[in-house]
């Protein structure tokens, strides 16, 4: 009951208090603080779930498991206990938000009893949250392997769909804010850096795919300098496409510095995607089995960062998923610069201690339920991404390695999802030519 407690006010000092505990002194608003809370709770769902692939965490689960028991009718020799925890963890993460999700349709007031769980009674959610996980263990396997390649499967696709779409909207909102802060400020720091920043991602994936070329690209290697080619084919033609006057003209917000950051992230998937292969000769990727510890740690940091950012914004997006109860709200909590702007109701009666401004006190500024949903799905989409897309490999000598995500499915995942990435964006830059009264992104 003490570790609880500590979670509890862990989860709080993040949500309430954390930026109050890291010495900030400026005021934010109480909807980002329980994001950040939520953001969180998937962070330790991450963490716990990766420390599940430890071999030494494995064997302990063996030995407490045992052979014969109602968890070992798809396990040889316990090999499979560190996959099926992952499942485990993930999945009652998942089913909590998506109790949450339901339980918070239609909620129009955060002063209502659900809007009051959506925002507090965090010792009773992380208790539930941590029985959810202990009774996950006393389910059968077979339930478990069915839920990983039936459901979490779909629900990682969804929501990596979710998170290109995000992706798109954060180059148009971050390239629209640093031009609109220049224009209103006249300050020219924010044009040197967007200026900075955007050839330097577009240098960093012109060298990322040099030396893709040099180090994947060797002879005989011919679908490692497919895809490299197709990527570097692709990241040309959205540069190029997104500067023509024509684009202009119909989408004046497209430009070179949005399309630098979806060359930068689709390079950089191609990059994980072929660096993953599960390839025994080391001819074509000479990083398989030898990728080094502090790498793969950054590399899963990233996607875990990723995944908060993408939970904590897409049910607040404006244009994609708007609060349809919320009229008055900026719906961009996360990007405005505003965010830490003094509430400008009542703010001088305030009491000055206090670091959190509500912003909900007339509605609700973010879809309570839509916002559970997009964190079940991320649930899912952990679950897939550290058990290498719902490989479940039973074979005696199987070794569990830090690495995320060494199978042939992963890597093909890995090179749609760049394919993707850089089509809607194309999508989104020449759709105003075509459709100029009924397309705004």
């Amino acid at each position: 009951m003490t570790l609880l407690c500590s979670g509890s006010n862990l989860v709080c000092c993040a949500g309430c208090t954390f930026l109050k505990c890291l010495g900030i002194n400026k005021t934010f608003k109480s909807s980002v603080a329980t994001r950040i809370a939520y953001a969180g709770m998937l962070l330790f769902t991450s963490i716990a779930s990766w420390l599940m692939l430890v071999p030494y965490i494995n064997k302990k689960l063996g030995l407490i498991i045992g052979e014969g028991s109602l968890f070992n009718s798809e396990c040889k020799n316990g090999n499979c206990y560190g996959i099926l925890a992952i499942y485990r963890i993930c999945f009652a993460s998942s089913t909590l938000h998506l109790i949450l999700s339901i339980l918070m349709i239609g909620v129009t007031n955060s002063k209502n009893i659900r809007g009051k769980i959506q925002n507090g009674f965090w010792g009773p959610k992380m208790i539930i949250w941590f029985l959810s996980i202990v009774l996950s263990f006393f389910v059968h396997n077979d339930f478990f392997i069915f839920w990983s390649k039936y459901i979490a499967i779909f629900g990682s696709v969804l929501f990596m769909l979710i998170q290109l779409v995000i992706l798109i909207d954060f180059s148009y909102s971050w390239v629209e804010l640093l031009i609109d802060n220049y224009e209103n400020t006249d300050d020219k720091k924010y044009m040197y850096f967007l200026i900075i920043a955007t050839f330097s991602m577009l240098i960093g994936a012109v060298i990322l795919t040099i030396v893709m070329y040099v180090i994947f690209g060797k002879s005989g290697c011919s679908l490692n300098k497919v895809f490299i080619s197709i990527n570097l084919v692709l990241c040309i033609l959205i540069t190029i496409i997104s500067i023509l006057p024509e684009v202009q003209y119909a989408n004046p917000q497209s430009g070179i510095a949005q399309a630098s950051i979806i060359v930068i992230y689709s390079t950089y998937i191609v990059c994980s995607a072929i660096s993953n292969e599960p390839d025994d000769n080391l001819h074509c990727n000479p990083f398989n089995k030898k990728t080094q510890f502090t790498a793969t740690l950054l590399g899963v940091l990233f996607t875990f960062i990723s995944i908060a950012y993408s939970t904590t914004t897409a049910a607040v997006k404006n244009g994609l998923f708007i609060n349809e109860y919320n009229d008055d709200s900026e719906n961009v909590p996360l990007l405005k610069s505003d965010n830490i702007n003094l509430n400008s109701k009542g703010s001088d009666n305030d009491n000055e201690e206090n670091e959190f401004s509500d912003d909900e006190k007339n509605n609700t500024t973010y879809n309570y339920s839509f916002f559970h949903l997009i964190f079940a799905l991320a649930g899912m989409y952990i679950a897939m991404l550290l058990t290498d897309w719902s490989t479940i490999k039973e074979t005696s000598d199987y070794e569990f390695k830090l690495v995320v995500g060494q199978s042939w499915f992963s890597v093909w995942v890995k090179i749609i999802t760049s394919w993707l990435a850089i089509l809607l964006y194309l999508w989104t830059v020449v759709a105003p030519i075509f459709f100029p009264d009924n397309f705004s992104f």
